[in-house]
């Protein structure tokens, strides 16, 4: 068992020594600190318009560093005229925000760039992130992916394992990922429309560059709210033989699996014609129960399948952070394609800020470094 095919049992191995807390975040970041030597440590993160965005910093920030962090910062496009009121309005209160929680610290930014085509913003971006000048005297990395598209932070992961597990100077040796998570905050995002269908920088797997999807193709969504437009534009690009869609359970709401359900009935059952068999749970608090069950279903398809010609498993996300980390390991260790839709603009609709504030909860996975070198 090498080193990719380990990292997530391994963790998990790892993480159970930080028990009887339900968010262990600043011992683990605190022990990473201390593995990376002499190296400072970074968080990385996207200000974007999400109420969730600097909660991570916050905590982060609010620890006793023996040395002064850096911060980095992949800068978003701006809303636009589009989006809606609230998305911009709270776009700019993040942004002011940022600014006065980092003035004591270096910040480090990638710059938003435009691109013709939105294919090419995650590579550039995990180009520009593993860059030797942007990581220079960095030991540990935290990753917030609270406020950032999936098309973003899956190139970055993605380099950013590579670069470790290639041994690439000056990459940091501790890679550590937070996602807060607030299921309320999932259900208010209006996604404002979708764009076409693609797959995401880093993550091709069986996918071909130029050409539609060939072979058997199957699908494993994880579903989440407001997200029928996307899945159908993913539906169309892939035309999948059959789909097999992921719904929270165990959740904190024992009935969103069930709600998700309802909401997307037209498209799940009538229109992917999805039967209850091929319906997934996955624990929504656990990204590695997700990792184990993605894994099994990859090796199983391949076992029973591969005897008609080539097999992909596509996967992709639509809600969950934390359960987007078990799409990543899988999707990372068995070299599946991740397809994403993304929204062309996004609005918030009216929730109280306050009492759903209460509700958020962070949680880190350490994906590489001091978790796997204490076993042999």
């Amino acid at each position: 068992m090498n080193l990719r095919e380990s990292r997530a049992l391994r963790w998990q191995d790892y993480v159970m020594a930080f028990g009887g807390s339900d968010d262990p975040s600043e011992e683990l970041w605190e022990a990473a600190a201390r593995a990376a030597g002499g190296g400072r440590s970074r968080y990385m993160l996207g200000v974007g318009f999400d109420p969730r965005a600097l909660v991570g910093l916050q905590k982060f920030l609010g620890l006793d560093h023996r040395v002064t962090p850096v911060i980095g910062v992949v800068e978003l496009p701006p809303p636009s005229p589009a989006s809606g009121a609230v998305a911009r309005a709270l776009a700019a209160d993040n942004r002011e925000a940022f600014r006065n929680l980092t003035l004591q610290y270096e910040v480090r930014s990638i710059p938003h760039q435009e691109v013709h085509s939105r294919s090419n913003a995650g590579p550039r971006v995990s180009r520009a992130a593993t860059s030797a000048e942007f990581m220079y005297d960095i030991g540990h990395l935290i990753l917030d992916i609270s406020s950032l598209p999936s098309s973003l932070y899956f190139p970055i992961l993605a380099a950013g394992l590579t670069s470790f597990d290639r041994n690439i100077d000056p990459f940091p040796r501790e890679i550590q990922v937070v996602a807060c998570e607030n299921p309320d905050v999932d259900a208010a995002v209006d996604e404002l429309g979708v764009s076409e269908a693609l797959v995401v920088g880093g993550f091709r797997g069986g996918l071909e560059y130029e050409s539609e999807p060939s072979g058997t193709v199957i699908w494993a969504p994880v579903v989440g709210e407001n997200a029928g437009p996307a899945l159908v534009a993913i539906h169309e690009f892939l035309t999948p033989d059959d789909v097999f869609p992921i719904l929270p359970f165990p959740a904190r709401n024992p009935r969103r699996g069930d709600q998700l359900l309802l909401e997307h009935q037209v498209e799940l059952l009538d229109g992917f014609g999805v039967g209850a068999e091929n319906i997934i749970f996955a624990d929504e608090h656990n990204p590695f129960d997700l990792y184990r069950t993605l894994s099994r279903l990859e090796s199983d398809l391949r076992l029973a399948l591969d005897g008609l010609g080539r097999t992909t498993l596509a996967v992709s996300t639509h809600a969950s952070k934390v359960l987007s980390l078990g799409v990543l390991l899988a999707a990372y260790e068995r070299q599946l394609p991740i397809v994403a839709a993304p929204p062309l603009d996004y609005e918030l609709m009216n929730i109280e800020l306050a009492p759903v504030a209460a509700h958020h909860q962070v949680s880190t996975a350490w994906l590489a470094g001091l978790p796997y070198a204490r076993r042999s």
